[in-house]
């Protein structure tokens, strides 16, 4: 078994991001979670907000999952093309992924793709001519 052809990823795809498509039209551009902007963004916000990790009410839940989406919009949803909301087209810019990455279900389907080390494979660029 070559752990390189298995198990190695693009460092810069997975800061930089890749496009993935959501339909036949719509891709979006996503960063792999975890990279070093968004640990250090989260890690910053975290501390600028005196999150307890112990705290398990509502209220800190709310403040933990806006500063989650924030940081996600910054360094995780990178960019997009063909998305509409509410039945606009809408163009990408921090402030619109925000407002895209509040749709719980939409963030989990940003999430699951940023999280998987399948879409920042090296071996997806070598098999698609991309390298």
């Amino acid at each position: 078994m070559d752990i390189f052809a298995t198990y190695a990823t693009d460092e810069v795809a997975e800061v930089e991001g890749r496009w993935v498509p959501l339909s036949k039209t719509a891709k979006v551009l996503v960063a792999r979670t975890g990279n070093p902007n968004y640990i250090k963004a989260l890690r910053q916000r975290m501390k600028d907000n005196q999150i307890d990790p112990e705290d398990n009410s509502e209220e800190n839940e709310k403040l933990v999952t806006g500063l989650i989406v924030e940081t996600m919009a910054e360094t995780i949803l990178l960019g997009w093309k063909d998305i509409e909301y509410k039945g606009q087209k809408l163009e990408y810019s921090k402030k619109n992924a925000v407002t895209l990455l509040e749709v719980k279900d939409f963030r989990k389907r940003i999430s699951d793709i940023a999280d998987k080390a399948e879409s920042f494979r090296i071996k997806q660029e070598e098999e698609a001519g991309n390298d």
